[in-house]
């Protein structure tokens, strides 16, 4: 029967008291002394006679143990250990754990799957679904990041590493309790190891917004063809084409990727008009086009331009794409040869503008609501801002001109008079716009420009 003397029980753990009674007994008294039976302490009064007690030894170290019996029926019968025996101190210390995985100095991409592995002993046995594991990014400063908590007690734990931390300090740091009364706590780090993060590959892809298709586009007019782009291109290409059968043509190459290319359209009149792009980085080469025809169409001899009837925004206008504040605009006809009146009008052609809000500048100023307007009649080569005479080109209000040959009003620059330039001379007229510094909120306005002149 037990404990009789030797036995060596530690606190906080569940053993055995049995006994043996004759005769008639009602109940069983149970007492443990830690002097030797000097005193005596109640562990459980009134226990069934089953000869057996499960008892949570506790946390009074001694080597003078013992265990007294009382049994109850007519007459109260008594024993104890024959010897004393020994109450260990309870267990106090938590598990000990050694973490095997990752080890200092392992390299661990973020995105990617790796086991944690753990070692861990107590000799109160380990509570189940005590697993906590947190990881580090400071050497074990501080640990902010959970991987799991109340986990079963399992090795290896699998862990899908975060695919955007990279660092040369991360760690990893196990927490788990025994199985003791006192739950204790034991924890373990790893060595320090580096986490890279994943890196996504950017694809490269363009995306061209304008034209997509369906619009009117004017010859001798400029418009921004747009786009969107990812993967940072080196280059970017533009081409179009009149009609799928004929191929493209090149518009511009090497561009930089800005989202925007303001193009003169050509004077290739067309209903089967299509835009493509190429986006460029080293060997890589992606394309997308207009996702349906678009119209280019013959210039109009009479140039109409104003701003959108947006209450907050002047800076639009309805001929061409988007025209910004303070930005030099120059547009052109197809080719034409100035009218010659034969004497029925004093002058052979005429241009004027028309304006409520703004001022038509006459000298070439700029300013706040002042815009300018220059007439330039040419070859075939584009004229650039610096061809155009603030002394010879610039249109005001009713203001007429003549040729160089024709009248002293007002000239165009050019080397013939109008009835001299022969059919296919492949002159154009070109009109200089210069658009004001700033405008006041709400003025809108209309510059009109007529131009006497006719088509090849």
């Amino acid at each position: 029967y037990s404990p009789n003397g030797g036995e060596s029980w530690q606190a906080g753990t569940y053993n055995d008291i049995t006994w043996e009674t004759t005769g008639t007994v009602s109940s069983i008294n149970l007492y443990y002394s830690i002097d030797s039976g000097v005193n005596y302490i109640s562990i459980s009064p009134g226990e069934t006679n089953d000869g057996v007690y499960s008892w949570l030894i506790p946390n009074e170290p001694t080597t003078e143990a013992k265990v007294k019996i009382e049994a109850v029926g007519d007459s109260i019968a008594t024993d104890e250990s024959a010897g004393v025996f020994t109450i260990l101190e309870g267990d106090v210390y938590g598990p000990t754990i050694e973490v095997t995985s990752p080890i200092a100095g392992d390299k661990w991409r973020g995105g990617s799957i790796h086991e944690i592995t753990f070692t861990a002993t107590d000799e109160s046995g380990i509570k189940p679904n005590s697993l906590w594991i947190w990881y580090s990014t400071d050497e074990g400063t501080s640990y902010l990041y959970l991987i799991t908590s109340e986990a079963d007690i399992s090795s290896p734990y699998s862990w899908t590493l975060p695919a955007d931390i990279s660092t040369t300090e991360a760690k990893i740091k196990v927490s788990l309790q025994d199985n003791s009364i006192n739950q204790n706590w034991g924890t373990a780090e790893s060595g320090s190891f580096t986490i890279e993060a994943r890196v996504v590959p950017i694809l490269l892809s363009v995306t061209l917004e304008a034209p997509s298709g369906g619009e009117n586009w004017i010859a001798g007019m400029s418009y921004y063809i747009s786009w969107e782009t990812s993967g940072s291109p080196e280059t970017i290409n533009l081409y179009y084409t009149t009609s799928e059968a004929l191929g493209y043509q090149l518009i511009e190459a090497d561009l930089q990727d800005d989202g925007s290319y303001f193009w003169m359209i050509p004077d290739e009149p067309t209903t089967e008009a299509k835009v493509r792009i190429e986006a460029v980085k080293g060997g890589q080469t992606v394309t997308d086009e207009s996702n349906a025809l678009f119209t280019i169409e013959a210039s109009s001899i009479s140039v109409n331009l104003r701003d959108a009837s947006d209450s907050s925004d002047y800076s639009t206008w309805e001929v061409g794409a988007a025209k910004l504040l303070n930005t030099v605009y120059i547009m052109a006809t197809s080719e034409c040869v100035i009218v010659k009146n034969e004497g029925n009008v004093p002058e052979d052609f005429s241009l004027s503008g028309v304006t409520t809000n703004w001022t038509l500048s006459s000298t070439g100023e700029s300013g706040q609501e002042i815009v300018l307007l220059m007439g330039l009649f040419n070859g075939n080569i584009s004229p650039a801002e610096v061809d155009f005479s603030t002394t010879s080109d610039i249109i005001t209000t009713s203001q007429t001109w003549a040729t160089q040959g024709g009248g002293s009003s007002g000239n165009y620059e050019g080397g013939e008079s109008g009835e001299n330039v022969a059919s296919g001379g492949a002159r154009k007229l070109y009109i200089y716009l210069r658009t004001p510094v700033a405008i006041t909120t709400g003025a809108e306005e209309r510059i009109t420009v007529t131009v006497g002149c006719r088509k090849h």
